[in-house]
């Protein structure tokens, strides 16, 4: 019989700079509470800021980890390593501005704050 029933390897590439400069503008606002996002034109940019002032105070300040998955141009997942846990920061762009964002912890996490 087979000894693995399930085999999984996911890994991202590192970001380019459009999305390097994407995550600086994201990690500036939740660890200064300061910054402008570039935001693509269907997203609320208060609505934003609200969910990652929000986030930044339950977790504190965070900086990017290591890419878990995605392409590093046009999405990537990493990890964040903040003072109060773990957050997978999701994040698509389109055109150079940020199209998606979505954090959350991880998976594998055993206590949110």
């Amino acid at each position: 019989p087979p000894l693995v029933q399930h085999l999984e390897v996911t890994g991202g590439r590192p970001p380019d700079a459009p999305m390097r400069a994407a995550i600086d503008e994201i990690l500036g606002v939740m660890t200064a509470g300061t910054g402008v996002l570039t935001l693509a034109s269907s997203d609320d940019r208060a609505a934003t800021g609200g969910l990652l002032q929000s986030y930044r105070q339950a977790y504190g300040s965070c900086r990017a980890g290591d890419p878990q998955e995605g392409d590093g141009i046009s999405s990537t997942r990493l990890t964040l390593d903040c003072d109060r846990g773990p957050l997978d920061l999701t994040i698509s762009l389109e055109e150079g501005r940020i199209a998606q964002l979505k954090l959350a912890p991880p998976p594998e996490a055993v206590c949110v704050p």
